[in-house]
């Protein structure tokens, strides 16, 4: 829901979305002329992400790194697929491959396309190109909701699943911390302990310097937070790249008086609304629960078929 409401506004400056929907900013989605609420590449590339892990994580079998990337790599491709305008009978036959709406380009990140065409086979170690940008922790929240990993677990595979698209340790660190706090946060530990906690596991990797440094004054300004939401959100970035997208997003989650406040937070601002909409949505939601989600907006979600399919899917594997 984070990702369709920010969708509406992402690429526009905030005086732009002041002039559109009035000084408070975007408060509700926006409905395209069939009158749905448009998921972007975030939600498209969580989904397929999911498909892997759920192909790589059996409940009750020792977890094997490898084939997990590997199943993660491998439905990421069959993503791009998607976006390239590859035939059903090109692609190979998943759970996702039956949704039309999936396939729409909804702007997907540059350094997301160019990875995949080179197979998507970056690592920590060999890493694919430097690039930073917020294409890597915008999709992998839903590790975190497997209850075969623990925290640290989760951090290391996460960051190796957006690795494989983004070089430079802040794109994967930041990652490493959202799947990190997710764990935790279903678990019932406070958001503001979930971060540090993560924050302690970051440390220990190469190149955690300005993801520690993002995730701490998200942290320092959400404790003397004030009315003016958006001059805090201004000092944390515009959410293009990994850490300032999570920063941004962790603020919002932390300051928001209840889901649909943490959305609009994290929507009206200058930069990359639907990122930070979408980390913030995940971060508030593995917190508090659905039962604050407008139902009146899920309903308009175009992708809300394949995210109920998923869902399913996720239940089955963990009951």
């Amino acid at each position: 829901m984070g990702d369709a409401f920010g969708y509406g506004v992402e690429f526009t400056r905030l005086p732009q979305i002041h002039q559109r929907f009035g000084p408070q900013g975007i408060q509700q989605p926006v409905l395209n002329r069939h009158g749905e609420a448009e998921v972007s590449d975030d939600m498209q590339m969580t989904l397929f992400t999911v498909e892997g892990l759920l192909a790589g994580i059996r409940p009750g079998a020792p977890i094997d790194q490898t084939d997990v990337l590997e199943a993660v790599r491998r439905a990421t491709l069959h993503w791009y697929g998607t976006q390239i305008g590859r035939t059903e009978s090109q692609l190979p036959e998943t759970a996702l491959s039956k949704y039309d709406v999936l396939r729409k380009n909804q702007a997907p990140g540059g350094t997301c396309m160019r990875a995949c065409q080179q197979g998507a086979r970056g690592t920590v170690e060999q890493p694919i190109n430097n690039s930073k940008g917020c294409g890597g922790v915008m999709r992998v929240a839903l590790i975190g909701l497997f209850p075969e990993l623990s925290n640290e677990q989760a951090f290391g595979l996460a960051v190796r699943c957006a690795a494989q698209t983004h070089g430079h340790p802040s794109g994967y660190l930041s990652a490493g911390v959202l799947a990190s706090m997710v764990r935790d946060l279903i678990n019932g530990v406070e958001p503001d302990r979930t971060a540090r906690r993560a924050l302690d596991v970051a440390r220990h990797w190469q190149g955690a310097e300005e993801t520690v440094a993002a995730v701490e004054h998200a942290l320092e300004l959400a404790s003397r937070s004030n009315a003016d939401h958006a001059g805090a959100v201004a000092q944390l970035g515009e959410g293009w790249i990994g850490e300032e997208a999570f920063a941004v997003a962790l603020y919002a989650a932390l300051v928001a008086s209840d889901f649909s406040d943490a959305i609009r937070i994290a929507s009206n601002h200058d930069g990359d609304s639907d990122s930070t909409a979408s980390i913030a949505g995940q971060i508030y939601g593995a917190w508090m629960g659905s039962e604050e989600i407008p139902n009146a907006w899920i309903r308009r979600l175009d992708a809300l078929d394949p995210l109920l399919d998923v869902t399913g899917q996720l239940i089955g594997a963990n009951s």
